[in-house]
């Protein structure tokens, strides 16, 4: 936060949920937040999403948003770790969050990598560029993609691979 020259940090560590938070901004001289719908006070604060360009002059308002409305209908393949729809998931920019968890207290840049690789080739199968684009015909405009993982998540994958050896 920065106000009249002055730089205040709240960390998400410290203020978890969105209650914390908003107690910890009201704390400070001259701010006021509140969270509008109550649910969503125990909300983990972590969930915003960052904004830019956002400013308060001459006590205007600010809205900040956090995903809010689930999926439903959808079917998990565990054993392949994928989400099917039927409806599909949206075009758009920031409009998907995915929580998951895995083995790791802090999971490893390159597994974090894989996942963003993953999701692009899932989101991108529509437009000119993606991973896993097996062939391309420029003036018939098709496109074919791999029905299996991309071989650049497969290769970060690949080295958490534990082999058992018998005798």
């Amino acid at each position: 936060m920065y106000k009249d020259g002055t730089t205040t940090t709240k960390l998400f560590a410290t203020y978890t949920t969105m209650n914390l938070l908003v107690a910890a901004i009201n704390a400070e001289s001259g701010w006021v937040a509140a969270v509008v719908m109550s649910s969503y006070g125990t909300y983990p604060s972590s969930l915003l999403v960052e904004k830019m360009g956002l400013q308060c002059i001459n006590s205007r308002q600010v809205g900040l948003d956090m995903p809010y409305d689930g999926e439903w209908e959808f079917a998990v393949d565990a054993a392949k770790g994928i989400i099917h729809s039927s409806f599909g998931f949206g075009d758009g920019f920031r409009n998907v969050y995915v929580d998951y968890s895995a083995g790791y207290a802090t999971i490893p840049d390159d597994l974090q990598l894989a996942v963003l690789i993953w999701i692009k080739n899932i989101y991108q199968r529509r437009s000119e560029e993606s991973f896993g684009v097996t062939s391309y015909s420029a003036s018939g405009i098709s496109m074919s993609f791999e029905n299996d993982i991309p071989i650049q998540v497969r290769q970060i994958l690949d080295n958490y691979k534990r082999l058992l050896l018998v005798y």
